[in-house]
C-alpha cells in the first residue's frame, strides 16, 4: 500500500476550494456534526454533507493523481 507524506496530504487539503476545505476540516479534524457545521456556516445540514462529499471526492482524486505521478 502506497503512503502519502503528511506534508503533501496537508498541501492537498489546503488546495481544496475554501468552503470544501472548511467543511472538511470542521467535520474530519474538529469532529463537528453536519448540523453544527450548517449552523456555523449558515448552510443547511444537507448542504454541509454535500460539500463534505465533494471535498472527499476531490481529495481522493488529488491523492490518486499524486500517487500515480510518484511511482
Amino acid at each position: 500500500m502506497a503512503r502519502i507524506p503528511e506534508e503533501k496530504l496537508l498541501d492537498l487539503i489546503a488546495a481544496l476550494p475554501e468552503m470544501r476545505r472548511v467543511v472538511f476540516n470542521l467535520y474530519c479534524i474538529d469532529g463537528y456534526s453536519h448540523k453544527e457545521i450548517g449552523k456555523m456556516l449558515g448552510i443547511s445540514e444537507k448542504g454541509a454533507a454535500s460539500t463534505l462529499a465533494k471535498a472527499r471526492r476531490q481529495l481522493k482524486e488529488a491523492i490518486r493523481i499524486y500517487l500515480n505521478t510518484e511511482q
